[in-house]
């Protein structure tokens, strides 16, 4: 296994369909990005991104961005959210299902909670799946701090809730 990747703005176009076809095995249709939304996300020179291949394929990413660049978008779905310049929005986190181990989610998490102290935010934030147990890890192992559920996030049927987590 190859280590963790970072990549920050300026994502090829052969990394991007890597990603989203990461996505198609592990969301469901409702809740993968479409290309033309990860292009622009990526185009975000504060991108951060971490990823995990071997050979070549993609086992896991993750990718986040400074939370002011999508305060207005995510408040549209989260009314009672608050814009912070200090705090990385992490956007997704995702493992190939065939390839998923607690080593390589742990690696993600920590690699991206690093990176983001590197680049001076003081903490990190995301809108994590209730119904995967992912909220539930986040909070126990990570010690991500609970804000909210939201029912429903963006349309998808699932709830998600709202976590942070301080990095100092």
């Amino acid at each position: 296994m190859e280590g963790l990747n970072q990549t920050k703005s300026n994502v090829s176009s052969e990394i991007i369909e890597k990603l989203i076809e990461l996505d198609k095995k592990c969301f469901p249709g409702n809740l993968f990005m479409s290309k033309e939304d990860l292009e622009h996300i990526f185009s975000d020179p504060k991108l951060i991104l971490k990823k995990i291949e071997q050979e070549g394929k993609i086992l896991g990413y993750t990718y986040g961005v400074p939370l002011s660049s999508v305060f207005d978008e995510l408040s549209e779905a989260d009314t009672e959210l608050v814009d912070d310049p200090e705090c990385l929005y992490v956007y997704s986190t995702a493992t190939d299902p065939n390839e998923r181990s607690l080593k390589l989610f742990l690696e993600l998490i920590k690699g991206i909670e690093e990176s983001a102290i590197e680049a001076g935010y003081s903490k990190i934030s995301r809108h994590s799946r209730v119904g995967m147990g992912y909220s539930s890890v986040l909070q126990k192992r990570f010690k991500y701090r609970f804000i909210r559920t939201l029912n429903d996030w963006m349309g998808s049927g699932e709830n998600f809730d709202y976590l942070i987590k301080d990095l100092r």
